[in-house]
């Protein structure tokens, strides 16, 4: 039997999603910025042949505080709001949504994997692409550090505008979307694993009488299971992608070689 949840309005679902999506970047941000980082570092270099600004994650972090602030670990904040509004909008929307429906739900009324996972990394998909310009200015000021501590390539924005206002007299629409094609394995492979083990996840815990009184500490441990499975996955192709969108104007924008 399909499950039988109260419907809210469609925009409804993807509106909340989004907004869930703006409070987690604030505290979410800083990790980020660190994880750039220690991405970049030994770009296209043999292991040992260059010299390690940042050690570990904690390391990173300490040194990004010490010579750049809070400020600096809070790099790219502003596109990051619109990337996750424009990727949670739509992915977490349409998750909501096919549930709420039973798109992604059997006869019984529990997770299709299968099709949980298609209409999640789709959605994600779509989201990635649409929100790619913004992904790509986070990512640019992500990695832009002070002179001492610099990985990576330096774009040497001074502002999210002034991100946004070069990489359009680059190319126009195909410089804000350039490298687009990056995130969409990562991206399809992260909201496929992540929506689909929280479901999973959910279906498995629910029936412990534990959780009938505690709906939220049920949400936080699917929760959990999804984000860390997401990472598991992903990894090594979150690294591609930031490494692709932090590169400089070198190949192809559209048709145009810069």
């Amino acid at each position: 039997m399909k499950n039988k949840t109260t419907c809210r309005p469609v925009g409804v679902e993807f509106g909340l999603a989004a907004s869930s999506a703006i409070g987690a970047v604030i505290f979410t941000n800083p990790i980020d910025v660190v994880k750039v980082r220690l991405q970049l570092q030994g770009e296209l270099m043999r292991r040992g042949t260059y010299q390690k600004l940042y050690k570990n994650m904690f390391h990173a972090g300490y040194v990004v505080l010490k010579h750049e602030g809070i400020r600096g670990l809070q790099s790219g904040l502003v596109p990051a709001f619109g990337f996750q509004i424009a990727l949670n909008g739509i992915r977490i929307g349409s998750y909501k949504f096919s549930r709420t429906y039973g798109f992604s739900l059997n006869d019984k009324g529990e997770t299709d994997l299968l099709r949980t996972a298609l209409v999640s990394g789709t959605a994600g998909c779509c989201g990635a692409v649409i929100g790619s310009p913004f992904y790509l200015v986070k990512i640019r000021m992500q990695s832009q550090a002070a002179k001492t501590i610099a990985v990576g390539h330096q774009h040497g924005y001074g502002s999210t505008v002034e991100a946004f206002q070069s990489l359009w007299r680059e190319g126009g629409v195909s410089g804000l979307y350039q490298r687009w094609y990056a995130n969409v394995p990562r991206v399809f492979f992260g909201s496929s694993t992540q929506l689909t083990m929280f479901s999973f996840a959910s279906d498995l815990l629910r029936p412990f009488q534990f959780f009938d009184s505690h709906p939220m500490i049920l949400t936080f441990f699917s929760a959990l299971i999804g984000g860390s499975s997401l990472a598991l996955m992903t990894q090594p192709l979150d690294v591609i992608s930031v490494r692709l969108y932090n590169q400089g104007c070198v190949g192809n924008i559209g048709d145009k070689e810069f």
